[in-house]
């Protein structure tokens, strides 16, 4: 299987100064991977870093507020093992031998070429997903894009159908994620007439928060079943978060690792 295929798996942060550049290189980048966040300087990139925890980091070298070395150095800190690719005009081998020391995977040099980029992330994905490569690869598991996609819909329709028959309020907005061997189902605008009617009072939120995770976690089986189903690999339930106060309840899911 070639590699590139597993970029639809991956969540990439991708850290550059360069407006056009930046835009660029989203645009490719999002045609071909699971998720992609963009920050303009290595301030902002450390911050998205730790909200949206990516798979792998490609970022530039020399940039206002703080340098992507000095940024990677601060990922390096928390999470030895992340992938970060540097894009960098600076052929020079000082700035090489400082990138290595602070752990940078793979470099590019500017301007950066499509296929050298998507190369690098073929290449890095390997170790990102080593856990995960039996199940990327095994029979009946997600191959390509279109069948991810297709996938996370029926995910979707299935938490729409179960919601909608037990409490006779289906979801007005529901998203389902496929990341690897994660999966992470939202569900937004969920609350009954009753849990609208409660939460008036605000004391109740944390009330019908709770209620709502119960109710999940009652159905546990039969959600795990549902999505084993549909991926053909057994899949696990690890967590649910219900926000009475937002209107929007979370659960996450793994396919079991053999």
């Amino acid at each position: 299987m070639n590699k590139i295929n597993f970029l639809t798996n991956l969540t990439i942060l991708l850290v550059e100064d360069d407006a056009s550049a930046l835009r660029q290189m989203e645009i490719m980048l999002r045609k071909k991977c699971g998720k992609v966040y963009t920050a303009n300087n290595g301030m902002v990139g450390l911050k998205v870093y730790q909200t949206a925890a990516p798979d792998v980091i490609v970022t530039d070298l020399k940039m206002p507020v703080m340098g992507g070395l000095e940024m990677s150095r601060q990922v390096r800190k928390t999470n030895p093992d992340i992938p970060i690719i540097i894009t960098t005009a600076f052929d020079d081998k000082d700035i090489i031998l400082s990138a290595i020391d602070v752990g940078i995977n793979k470099y590019i040099i500017k301007p950066v070429d499509a296929d050298a980029l998507l190369g690098a992330l073929g290449e890095v994905s390997a170790s990102v997903l080593k856990l995960r490569d039996g199940i990327l690869t095994g029979d009946g598991f997600i191959v390509d894009r279109e069948e991810k996609l297709k996938k996370e819909g029926d995910m979707k329709q299935v938490f729409a159908a179960l919601l909608k028959k037990e409490t006779g309020k289906g979801p007005q907005v529901i998203s389902a994620f496929v990341q690897g061997n994660r999966i992470r189902i939202t569900l937004e605008c969920v609350l009954t007439k009753m849990e609208q009617s409660l939460i008036a009072n605000e004391k109740n939120y944390r009330m019908v928060s709770y209620e709502r995770e119960v109710f999940y976690l009652d159905r546990q089986e039969r959600m795990e079943q549902a999505l084993s189903e549909i991926l053909n690999l057994e899949v696990i339930f690890k967590k649910v978060t219900c926000n009475a106060r937002e209107d929007k309840d979370e659960l996450q899911f793994e396919l079991k690792m053999y």
